[in-house]
């Protein structure tokens, strides 16, 4: 990439988009496993009472980030929605019948 294309943009998206294209979905596949590691562990301080909301929301951003670039670089945002609608329906459906919440 060159110089100009490194300028940041006011649009997240095209900000992640460069991230993305960059480092292609294998690096941010792995750069995601790390992600939800330090999200993991924030939100473990947060119930202990060792960390603060703030750290686990700059952790879910950091994450909320690595699964838009890795959306878009699979081109999968339409599937991925059917089956986020899919996934939430079944959990009020289950809810509905009384059925133990598992997902």
């Amino acid at each position: 990439m060159n110089k100009e294309s490194w300028e940041v943009s006011s649009s997240k998206s095209s900000n992640l988009t460069k991230v993305s294209e960059y480092f292609g979905s294998e690096k941010q596949l792995l750069k995601l496993v790390e992600e939800l590691d330090e999200l993991k562990e924030a939100i473990i301080n947060f119930t202990d009472g060792k960390d603060t909301k703030e750290h686990v929301i700059e952790e879910i951003a950091d994450v909320e980030n690595l699964l838009y670039q890795i959306t878009d670089l699979w081109d999968c945002s339409n599937f991925l929605n059917i089956v986020k609608d899919y996934k939430a329906a079944r959990t009020v459906w289950r809810l509905s019948e009384g059925t133990k919440y598992t997902d």
